[in-house]
């Protein structure tokens, strides 16, 4: 358990002292954790590790896998999505319980996409050449800050309409410059 803690923290640049902060756990028993000294923290210590380091109990204590993916920032994706950032420099991961294509992400959601997704929830971007009705894809207009958009097909046709019915922005055909950075494949619910 300590091992993996201590990988999650090494990820993500994080000190004893982040996690402390992070978790609101005293420095005493977090101590206890990371040196052995205590067999069997509480559920709730390792509760708030494990939600600080975006990981679940189970994870830290080798009952399933984990594979970690970036948050990012809605400016950072297509950067990320061309390979200009490896994601080594985050500060914050997401861990998912099973592998993902090359290039996936996790971004928090915005107002805009509610109420399909609600704000401050993470979403998992995974690239994607293949394309259904309703999914929800990130996309880039003409290498522009991504945003969210629904996939909506006509026959041969890609329409890219605002996740929100009330906007004043009109669906865009997928062409030459529109960037799909990914389909949206998962969402979590978490309190803003």
């Amino acid at each position: 358990m300590v091992a993996r803690i201590k990988a999650l923290m090494h990820q993500q640049g994080m000190t004893d002292a982040d996690l402390e902060r992070k978790t609101g756990i005293s420095p005493a028993t977090l101590s206890r954790v990371l040196s052995l000294s205590t067999e069997d923290p509480r559920i709730s210590t390792l509760t708030a590790i494990a939600e600080a380091l975006g990981s679940t109990v189970g994870y830290l204590l080798h009952s399933e896998r984990a594979y970690p993916i970036p948050i990012l920032g809605w400016g950072e994706m297509l950067a990320f999505a061309r390979g200009g950032n490896s994601g080594g420099l985050r500060t914050e991961w997401l861990t998912v319980n099973s592998p993902k294509k090359r290039g996936t992400f996790a971004a928090r959601a915005t107002p805009c996409m509610a109420p399909r997704f609600r704000e401050g929830s993470i979403i998992v971007v995974e690239p994607s050449d293949v394309y259904r009705d309703f999914q929800v894809a990130v996309v880039s207009f003409d290498n522009c800050v991504p945003t969210p958009r629904r996939i909506v097909k006509d026959g041969n046709e890609i329409y890219l309409k605002p996740m929100n019915q009330t906007a004043n922005e009109a669906a865009a055909i997928l062409n030459d410059s529109v960037t799909i950075l990914g389909v949206v494949t998962e969402s979590r619910i978490f309190n803003p």
